[in-house]
């Protein structure tokens, strides 16, 4: 058993010590790659002598699924108390950086893997999870082979549902990507990649018609609404995204009703498929809400 230092949360041992000073990074952040099986022992407590090594070998059996640290409460107190530890062993189970179970006692081995059973992602959750992070990495033709795969055995996986559907939409398949956005349901971890594919169904379905065509139609007459929107929502797609602002907020203090409202969805689109720090979000949101407001 070892004891991650700072910069090693990459480490593939399934067993580690977490401490008050690393528990953040070793066992939060890490849940976010892989699940963190938090036990809280102490050396005087029998009971811990006899849960630990069952943790231990099942973590170590677990081929990745989950990883185990190891929390000494009377070398830790902070984290125990945080944590409102009352009574060893207690085992917390921490998945993309909250609390999914737990249970207090020494469970014997069957119990134990019932819970870990019920609790851990399955094949195609983690398949999709991957997926998703080689989405963020660029690596969009990986990233739809294991959203492919996911959805193959797990037809309804929310993550790879939606991020099929953000790979489509970018190679142009508006069809398909409104087809998966249907199918997915809300879920909080990803609610942002859920957005963008919302936004970017949104743009496309009114980017329609050819650029030249538009701009010509949009110079002879300026108040041509549906040639600015069509044109406002081809910038932005296309990462022109203060061009296409300007252009949707003009649409929103010219006729704020145009396709019902089209000029501030348009916008708030646009904010979506931003990085959530560009300062474009809150110089946009301010004149929207002048308009809005006014």
């Amino acid at each position: 058993m070892k004891e991650l230092e700072p910069m090693s949360i990459q480490d593939r041992s399934t067993t580690f010590v977490a401490t008050d000073q690393n528990f953040a990074q070793t066992v939060i952040e890490r849940s976010h790659q892989v699940p963190v099986l938090v036990d809280f022992w102490a050396p005087w407590c029998a009971p811990c002598q006899t849960l630990g090594p069952v943790l231990e070998r099942l973590a170590g059996e677990s081929n990745g699924k989950f990883v185990l640290a190891k929390v000494n409460v009377d070398e830790n107190q902070q984290i125990a108390y945080a944590l409102q530890i009352r009574s060893i062993p207690a085992v917390k189970l921490i998945v993309d950086g909250k609390l999914k179970d737990e249970f207090m006692g020494a469970y014997p081995e069957p119990m134990v893997r019932e819970f870990l059973q019920q609790n851990l992602p399955s094949e195609q959750e983690l398949e999709a999870k991957q997926g998703v992070e080689k989405l963020h990495s660029g690596d969009t033709a990986e990233a739809q082979r294991m959203f492919r795969e996911t959805l193959a055995g797990d037809p309804k996986n929310a993550k790879a549902l939606v991020g099929l559907g953000l790979i489509l939409i970018d190679e142009g398949d508006l069809e398909g990507a409104r087809d998966l956005l249907g199918q997915a349901v809300e879920q909080d971890d990803i609610r942002r990649e859920l957005a963008q594919l919302r936004a970017k169904v949104f743009l496309a379905e009114h980017a329609a018609g050819d650029t030249g065509s538009l701009k010509a139609r949009a110079q002879a007459d300026p108040k041509d609404l549906d040639a600015k929107l069509a044109l406002a929502c081809q910038d932005a797609l296309g990462g022109r995204a203060e061009p296409a602002l300007v252009a949707l907020l003009d649409i929103v203090r010219t006729d704020r009703k145009f396709k019902e409202d089209a000029g501030r969805k348009g916008m708030v689109s646009v904010f979506d498929i931003l990085p959530p720090d560009s300062p474009l979000i809150n110089q946009y949101r301010g004149k929207l809400s002048s308009i809005l407001f006014s």
